[in-house]
């Protein structure tokens, strides 16, 4: 399941800017 990838970087993107 490479969809949940992307949604991951895009979740890790989220936290850094946390």
């Amino acid at each position: 399941e490479y969809l949940n990838e992307r949604i991951g970087v895009h979740t890790r993107r989220k936290i850094l800017h946390q």
